[in-house]
């Protein structure tokens, strides 16, 4: 992990707020010095004073970083004890996240967000670097006395990931288990009994991975989570359609187009027949799934496609199932393409596919 600041702001600014107090010398929080931003919080309604905004903090993080979290350090004092609220913010204006940091009769650095704390957002290097990009500091009152607040300093600290290519044998020995390696593009799988480490060489994260991504995995680099993965064993391919991190997405897999032209009696196939009507009459299938299946028959000459539901009899994600889709439709070309969804996001098993297509006379 890398550090960029603390660093300073280089403009401030106020936010009003209705009935807010007012601040003073609001520059004075540039640097530590005991010169001081002031505003007094009087014993009436609202009780708060306005937005102080630190921002133009200087930063020139790289664009490929990964930003894993912003560190906000208040020094200041108040003539009591009080609770007041500390923001981030993109734009100057509007307030992100919130922090509550304790005001005392002491002097003192106060610290709001942490390395690993984002501020309930994600941030891109351009965001940090932006002249827009501050902090918001809001104190507190209380009704039947009055608070005299002083802000000396307002400091932020980024950190974050600096991607850089690492060699497999750089970080290899982070994975204790004696297992085999095989290298993709991107990524290093570890992988032993359908269990594997994935390397992110960008981060040089290891994920652990109990259905091992044999063929290629998806990858988010900001949270080091596989969030996709297929993986081929013998005849059957696995198609993981849930991601680790909560939410359901779709896996497809789609053939090659397949030619009609590989029948004896069909390889001389003239224009005219390519765009006769061919019947299809069914698929067949051996499946082990979570949910039913969606299959899309294209061909060069119908790039919409027709659209079946492929029901699976048991939803157990460990029975085989043996199916008969019936599919009564008629289609048009030479080749043909099949597409398989799983629109509900589930897991599924493909074993051996087939489909059956008959010819129709041209009428």
């Amino acid at each position: 992990m890398a550090t960029a600041g603390p660093n300073s702001p280089g403009t401030t600014a106020t936010v009003a707020i209705t009935n807010g107090a007012d601040w003073a010398n609001t520059d004075n929080v540039k640097v530590s010095d005991n010169t001081y931003a002031t505003a007094t919080v009087l014993s009436l309604s609202p009780y708060t004073t306005d937005f102080i905004v630190a921002k133009n903090f200087g930063f020139a993080i790289s664009a490929t970083a990964v930003i894993m979290g912003i560190t906000v350090e208040i020094e200041a004092k108040n003539t009591a004890d009080k609770n007041c609220y500390v923001y981030v913010t993109k734009n100057g204006i509007t307030t992100i996240g919130s922090a509550t940091i304790n005001v005392t009769t002491t002097e003192q650095y106060l610290t709001a967000g942490s390395s690993a704390s984002l501020w309930t957002t994600t941030w891109t290097y351009a965001e940090i670097n932006a002249a827009t990009f501050g902090v918001m500091f809001q104190a507190i009152g209380a009704a039947g006395t009055t608070n005299d607040y002083s802000v000396d300093h307002i400091r932020v600290t980024v950190d974050y990931i600096e991607p850089t290519d690492k060699t497999l044998s750089d970080l290899v020995s982070s994975v204790t288990e004696t297992v085999s390696k095989t290298s993709t593009t991107f990524d290093y799988s570890v992988a032993v009994n359908n269990q594997a480490y994935i390397l992110n060489r960008k981060t040089g994260y290891w994920t652990f991975q109990d259905h091992a991504p044999f063929v290629n995995a998806v990858y988010r680099p900001s949270t080091q989570k596989i969030i996709a993965s297929r993986r081929d064993l013998g005849q059957i391919s696995q198609f993981s359609g849930t991601n680790f991190d909560g939410t359901n997405i779709a896996s497809v897999i789609k053939t090659g187009a397949m030619n009609f032209g590989d029948l004896d009696e069909i390889k001389a196939m003239t224009p005219e027949a390519s765009e006769a009507y061919k019947r299809l009459r069914a698929y067949f299938s051996e499946v082990v799934g979570e949910g039913n299946l969606t299959l899309t028959i294209y061909t060069e000459l119908d790039s919409t496609g027709k659209t079946f539901t492929i029901t699976l009899p048991t939803t157990d994600n460990a029975t085989m199932n043996v199916i008969r889709t019936a599919l009564s439709r008629d289609i048009k070309g030479k080749y043909i393409t099949m597409k398989i969804t799983n629109s509900s996001g589930n897991d599924f098993f493909l074993g051996e596919q087939k489909i059956k297509v008959i010819p129709r006379a041209i009428t």
